[in-house]
């Protein structure tokens, strides 16, 4: 026996509370040669009614529900829904993207050598000897302090149908490799990928996916000042010379394109 999917039979829609269009189709399929509830898996099979299934004809569309019911013995009669998915691809629905984003400060602690214009921070002393006089010798020593600095952090939030897991495990930890959607001017490394998170509350058909990243406007990367055998920097460090200037800035985190984290 040949086992076929009729033609559509009818076709109606809606608009959801989010925005967004479902189309509902009813499809027939007859022919089935299983018996019992094994033929329901067979029609919803042979309907290619899996969940996230492309709409055959209207773009943007996908498979979100499937319900059968038996209308004879050999014949199964399903009711589709298709919805509009609401981020289909980021770079063409940038808007719809953007509305559901959230960007802010946070402050972070860092450790700097230089004041608010960018000048080293040296104290200086002038030496004495024994009996407290002064030996005409001044010393400088340049010190750091801890400081609270602003740091822009933007967290995309979007529903995804398909798990973060393996997009978590590549991406988090990784900083920018250029300009990106969301920051098109921006420099290589300034941006981390601090976090990707998501939960669903339909056993996986839907994700709630959330992305976070942060910023750093002088990079991502260590700098590591030297010291002298008593613990200070010298006075006379230079900030922008590496190698024997006494500073040197290190690479730390691996760059990725930004714009592949949210395809």
């Amino acid at each position: 026996m040949t086992v076929h999917r009729n033609q559509i039979e009818s076709t109606s829609g809606t608009r959801n509370p989010d925005g967004t269009f479902s189309l509902f189709e009813t499809v027939t399929v007859n022919g089935l040669e299983t018996v019992g509830a094994s033929k329901i898996l067979e029609a919803l099979d042979l309907a290619e009614a899996q969940i996230g299934t492309p709409h055959p004809e209207v773009t943007n569309m996908e498979l979100r529900n499937a319900t059968a019911s038996v209308v004879t013995g050999d014949v199964i009669q399903l009711r589709m829904e298709y919805r509009q998915r609401q981020f289909a691809a980021f770079s063409t629905v940038q808007d719809e993207i953007q509305s559901r984003l959230q960007v802010g400060s946070t402050l972070s602690q860092e450790q700097v050598n230089t004041d608010v214009n960018g000048k080293l921070l040296i104290v200086s002393y002038n030496l004495k000897d024994e009996n407290g006089d002064s030996t005409g010798v001044r010393k400088q020593q340049t010190g750091t302090v801890a400081v609270l600095l602003p740091q822009s952090t933007i967290t995309v939030n979007r529903e995804e149908l398909e798990s973060p897991l393996d997009k978590s495990r590549r991406f988090t930890g990784k900083a920018n490799n250029g300009g990106w959607l969301l920051d098109p001017a921006a420099t290589a490394r300034t941006w981390l990928c601090t976090g990707i998170t998501g939960n669903t509350q339909d056993n996986g058909d839907t994700w709630d996916v959330t992305y976070s990243f942060q910023f750093d406007r002088d990079i991502w990367d260590a700098t590591i000042v030297f010291r002298d055998e008593t613990g200070q920097v010298p006075g006379d460090v230079e900030e922008k010379k590496l190698g024997g200037g006494g500073i040197s800035t290190y690479q730390m985190y691996k760059t990725v394109d930004f714009n592949s984290i949210l395809a």
